[in-house]
C-alpha cells in the first residue's frame, strides 16, 4: 500500500476532480521523484481529449519545487541572444542549477507552429534532453547550458498523428493516454465545483507540494531496483514499443501516400532507461521496496500508450485474431480501408506484421507469436482463435477457426526477432 501521506493527496485530488484513470495521480508523483535522482530526464506526454483534465492536473504541480509552467515557445524561449545589462534572459539559465521540470498545458499547439520554427524548437529539445545546448551568435556572444531537464506536458490525441512531431520528439518522450470518466459524471460535478474552483485549485497545488516538498521526506540514496520478472518485462516492452513506434516515411503528395522509407529502428536503451526510473519511483511512492499491481499497469500502460495510437489499434486487433484481413478490420474499426491499410503496412515495414494472399487475392496480415503473446499478457487480450475477414455483404465477420502455438515469451528471442542475432 502506498503511504497514508501519499494516500490523503490522492483523495484530495479525487474530491474535487472526478477521475477515473486510477494511475495518474501516482504517475506524476513517480515523475517527478524519479527527476530528482542523477539520472536521465523524465519526459511524459499526458494524452487526453480537451476539457477533460489534464490541464487542470498538470497545473496543480507547479508550485512544487523544481517545476517551471510553460506556455508557447519560440526559436529563442530556452536560450536567448538577447543583451540586457545585468540580467539573464535565458530560460534555462535561470532554472536553478539548471535544473528542472517544465510543464505545458497544452503542448499540442506547437503543431501549428510554421514548419522552420517547429524544426528549430524539435532540434533544441532533443539537445535539451541530452543535457546540453549551446548556442554562438554573430555577435560573438555564446551560451553554453549543461543542465537536466525532465517535461511533463498535455496534449491531445492530435500529437499521434503529426508525423514530423512525433519523428521528431518520440524517441524521447513516454505517453500516457488519461482514461476520460462518464461526460454526465464530469458536468455534475463541474457544478459542484462552480462556486469556488479558484480555491479547489490552491487546495490541489498545495496538497501535491505538501507530498512532494514536505511529507515524502528524504529520497533513499539510490532508486529501488524491480525484481528479476518485472525488470524482463520491462525491457520486452521497451524492446517492441521502441520498434513499433518507429518512423516509416511516407510521400505525403502521392495519392496513396506511399512508403519511400524505413529509417532505422529507435533503440530500447532511453526507453528503457525512463520506464524503469518510474518504475523505482513508484516503488519509492509505496515506501516499502516493492510494486503493487496498479504500479505495474501503470508501466506497462504507458509502455504501450507510446505507440502511434493507430498502430497500437491494429496491433490489439492483430492480437485478439489469427489473420485479419484489411476490410473487415477496417469495418470493426470504423476507419477507411486506406488508414487501416497504411497502419497495417507500416507494421509490415517495421518486421512486425507478415503480409500474405488470402480470398479474392485480398490481403491477409498475421502478428508475429512473440508479440502477439506480448500484447495479450499485458494487456489482457483473449485469442479469439478465428480470422477477422469481410463477408460477402461487406460486414465483418470472424471466420476460419485455428490451432494456435504456444511458447513461453523470451526476451533473448524476442530481441533476436527485432534486431538480429548479434552474438
Amino acid at each position: 500500500m502506498p503511504s497514508p501521506q501519499f494516500q490523503e493527496l490522492e483523495n484530495t485530488v479525487r474530491s474535487i476532480y472526478l477521475l477515473a484513470d486510477p494511475g495518474i495521480v501516482k504517475l506524476l508523483c513517480a515523475c517527478t521523484i524519479a527527476h530528482r535522482y542523477p539520472i536521465d530526464a523524465i519526459w511524459v506526454f499526458i494524452i487526453a481529449g480537451s476539457s477533460c483534465g489534464k490541464t487542470e492536473l498538470i497545473a496543480a504541480l507547479n508550485e512544487v519545487a523544481g517545476y517551471v509552467p510553460m506556455s508557447m515557445m519560440t526559436q529563442n524561449t530556452f536560450i536567448s541572444g538577447q543583451q540586457r545589462t545585468g540580467t539573464e534572459t535565458s530560460m534555462l539559465m535561470n532554472l536553478h542549477k539548471h535544473q528542472g521540470i517544465l510543464t505545458f498545458k497544452d503542448f499540442t499547439t506547437l503543431i501549428s507552429m510554421n514548419r522552420e520554427a517547429l524544426a528549430e524548437i524539435m532540434a533544441q529539445l532533443r539537445e535539451i534532453y541530452d543535457g546540453q545546448l549551446k548556442k554562438i551568435y554573430g555577435t560573438g556572444k555564446v551560451i553554453d547550458w549543461k543542465g537536466k531537464v525532465s517535461i511533463i506536458a498535455g496534449c491531445t490525441s492530435a500529437i499521434y498523428s503529426n508525423i514530423a512531431l512525433h519523428s521528431a520528439m518520440g524517441e524521447r518522450f513516454l505517453m500516457y493516454s488519461l482514461q476520460s470518466p462518464d461526460a454526465m459524471e464530469v458536468l455534475d460535478r463541474m457544478d459542484a465545483n462552480a462556486t469556488d474552483m479558484k480555491e479547489k485549485r490552491q487546495i490541489l497545488k498545495d496538497a501535491f507540494k505538501k507530498y512532494l516538498d514536505t511529507e515524502l521526506g528524504e529520497l533513499p540514496e539510490t532508486l529501488p531496483q524491480v525484481d528479476d520478472q518485472t525488470n524482463m518485462d520491462l525491457k520486452q516492452l521497451a524492446i517492441f514499443t521502441t520498434k513499433a513506434r518507429s518512423p516509416i516515411e511516407r510521400d505525403m503528395h502521392s495519392p496513396g501516400k506511399e512508403i519511400i522509407f524505413k529509417h532505422d529502428t529507435e533503440g530500447p536503451t532511453r526507453f528503457y532507461s525512463q520506464i524503469k526510473a518510474i518504475a523505482g519511483a513508484l516503488m519509492v511512492i509505496n515506501g516499502n521496496g516493492l510494486l503493487e499491481t496498479l504500479d505495474r499497469d501503470i508501466l506497462f500502460k504507458v509502455s504501450l500508450d507510446s505507440i502511434p495510437k493507430m498502430r497500437h489499434t491494429v496491433l490489439q486487433e492483430l492480437a485478439r485474431y489469427s489473420s485479419v484481413e484489411t476490410n473487415g478490420l477496417a469495418i470493426k474499426l470504423n476507419y477507411p480501408n486506406s488508414t487501416v491499410s497504411r497502419a497495417l503496412e507500416d507494421l509490415n515495414a517495421l518486421e512486425l506484421v507478415d503480409r500474405r494472399k488470402g480470398a479474392s487475392n485480398r490481403n491477409l496480415w498475421t502478428l508475429h507469436n512473440n508479440f502477439r503473446q506480448l500484447l495479450q499478457r499485458f494487456e489482457g487480450i483473449t485469442d479469439s482463435g478465428t480470422e477477422l475477414v469481410s463477408n460477402a455483404e461487406g460486414d465483418s465477420a470472424e471466420a476460419t477457426k485455428y490451432a494456435s502455438t504456444e511458447k513461453e515469451l523470451d526476451v533473448q528471442e524476442l530481441s533476436t526477432a527485432m534486431f538480429g542475432d548479434h552474438t
